[in-house]
């Protein structure tokens, strides 16, 4: 149990037996490390250097790459959707002139109702109001048919 208990004694002893070690390797990977590098070696070190840079330059030009291939697909996405809207556009201007068109229609029967009321017994305006709404709502439906188709 005395082997687990440990003393700043012991802590000092240790350090001591464990610091000349310690200063050995370092020194023999010092000497070793100093006959690695000769003159000669600078060569190796450069087409290192230079293929690790080739390498780096094609990761950042495929990361450029593949940017470039999402702003353009993000950008044809973008004009197909404008195309869409545009067309959507188009079909509502032309709802709105055939709306304008019926607003038409109905001021000129109104024009023409209030025009003949005058003349035209009480019965027959009725008549005459009855048949032209029933034209328009039959003239309606069938627009609404061919939006439909």
């Amino acid at each position: 149990m005395t082997e687990f208990i440990t003393t700043k004694e012991n802590e000092t002893k240790q350090n001591k037996t464990e610091s000349p070690s310690v200063e050995k390797r370092l020194d023999e990977i010092s000497a070793k490390l100093s006959n690695v590098l000769t003159r000669s070696d600078t060569d190796i070190i450069k087409n290192i250097i230079k293929e690790s840079l080739e390498g780096l330059k094609e990761q950042l030009l495929g990361s450029v790459v593949k940017q470039i291939e999402i702003l353009e697909s993000n950008l044809f996405d973008q004009a197909k959707e404008l195309d869409s809207l545009k067309q959507q556009l188009s079909a509502k201007d032309q709802e709105i002139n055939i709306l304008k068109q019926s607003d038409h229609s109905k001021n000129q029967t109104y024009e023409a109702v209030s025009m003949t009321s005058s003349s035209m017994a009480a019965g027959k305006v009725f008549e005459f109001l009855a048949s032209h709404l029933n034209q328009k709502i039959k003239h309606r439906f069938k627009l609404l048919n061919t939006r439909r188709k």
